[in-house]
Formats: structure tokens, sequence, C-alpha cells
């Protein structure tokens, strides 16, 4: 049984973030059930939206309220978050939380994504890989 007609949550999660992109400052930070935290944002035009983040909760933690949050292409799975000189890169949806949707292999082909080795980890805000994200 679906959560919204037939379709499962991960369908839904599928559906409702990867087409998205964002940026902005996260105003609010609630921690959901399970491995997920939803963030409301102010885009620097001062429109509010909210967004949910799925991942491990080590990456979890290390978002904050008060952080800059972007993704800076619709179908993409490139998240980052710049806190004073530095900045996280993490995957805005860890896809293997989505196992339930029938052909998630096929699913991640259009989807950008970190390379090997550099999600989940801190940078130095000028460091190549992160000015390469940067609005």
């Amino acid at each position: 049984m679906g959560c919204r007609g037939d379709k499962t949550h991960s369908e839904l999660t599928y559906e409702e973030n990867f087409p998205l992109n964002y940026s902005g400052t996260i105003i609010e930070k609630r921690q959901l059930r399970g491995p997920v935290i939803e963030l409301d944002i102010r885009s620097e035009k001062g429109n509010i939206s909210t967004i949910a983040i799925v991942n491990e909760h080590k990456v979890l933690d290390a978002i904050k309220k008060g952080d800059y949050i972007q993704k800076k292409e619709g179908y993409s799975n490139r998240c980052l978050v710049v806190r004073n000189d530095s900045a996280f890169l993490f995957e805005c949806v860890e896809l293997g939380y989505l196992s339930s949707l029938p052909k998630i292999d096929s699913l991640k082909v259009g989807i950008k994504s970190w390379g090997k080795g550099e999600a989940n980890q801190w940078y130095d805000k000028n460091d190549s890989i992160v000015l390469s994200e940067l609005d």
C-alpha cells in the first residue's frame, strides 16, 4: 500500500527530490523517523521552501541550522553545505534507502552523483571541487 495513491514512500522521495534545485540558508531542521531530515530553507530572494534529505545519521548530524545548503541542478544527487570557510559534500538522497523502487539501478543512471571518495567529507570552501559547484 502506498503513501499517496498507489506510490510508495521511495517513489515519492525520488519524484519530489530529484527534479529540484535549491539554495539558501537553513532556518529550521527537523529529524523525521529513520534516516530523514526535513529542512526549511530561505533563498536569497527570501522565499522559504521545505526539502527532505535522506542519508545516514552521521551525514544528517553534520547539517546544522544556519548552514547554507545548495543543490545546483535538477536530477542531480550532489548537495553541499557551507559553514564558515568549509563545505560538506554529500548525496542529497542516499539511494540505498530507496531500495523499494522497482528499477532503482536504471533510475540511478540519469542522476548525477559525487565521484567515488568525494562525498561525506568536509573540504575547504575554496577547494576546486567546491568552487565548481557553488553558484
